[in-house]
């Protein structure tokens, strides 16, 4: 406003006589203080925006594919990229859509335990019972279906050792015979 035409001196405002080389030098001063001032608000409103454009997308992602899906406008790389996501995800989405006419993401989540509580318990006593018995006998011996994995989590759960060699190698001193005590009678892990 100070390099405008109109007196505002009255505002506190002296004028910048732009028609002058010192004038058009202030000018510009002034003009960068200004962009350095209000760079860190524009900073602050684009995060602010990016922010609020996640959430409206997750919001209305579903609604948007369902209805482009309905309407059968283009080829999938065409829908996909005029919504800016990749193409496997619109893929994704759609086939979600057809298997049950929804096309919000399915829940995520880890599965349950295989060993957990009797299960537990018995898996304890039995590398009690066992303490040269590998993860892979443990597993067949406590007729959980699983995998070793699942044996060894357990396992680690219950602050046991366990043997990764065949049954016919010595195991360490101690085995597994701390596994009984691992377990509360009770039912409780310890």
């Amino acid at each position: 406003m100070r390099a405008s035409p109109y007196d505002l001196r009255s505002f506190r405002c002296e004028p910048i006589r732009i028609e002058t080389s010192e004038g058009r030098d202030e000018y510009l001063q002034c003009q960068k203080k200004i962009t350095e001032k209000a760079d860190s608000l524009r900073q602050k409103l684009l995060k602010a925006c990016k922010r609020i454009l996640v959430a409206l997308c997750q919001e209305v992602w579903p609604v948007v594919l369902g209805i482009s899906i309905k309407m059968g406008k283009g080829s999938q790389a065409d829908i996909a990229s005029s919504y800016r996501v990749d193409l496997r995800t619109f893929q994704r989405g759609l086939s979600r859509f057809n298997e049950t006419g929804q096309t919000a993401p399915r829940p995520r989540g880890h599965r349950q335990a295989l060993y957990s509580g009797k299960q537990l318990k018995a898996l304890a006593q039995l590398g009690g019972k066992h303490p040269d018995a590998t993860l892979e006998e443990l597993k067949n011996m406590s007729g959980v279906k699983g995998s070793i994995m699942a044996v060894q989590r357990a396992l680690n759960r219950l602050g046991a050792r366990y043997k990764r060699n065949a049954s016919r190698q010595r195991a360490r001193p101690g085995g597994c015979k701390s596994l009984e005590k691992a377990v509360d009678p009770r039912g409780g892990q310890t």
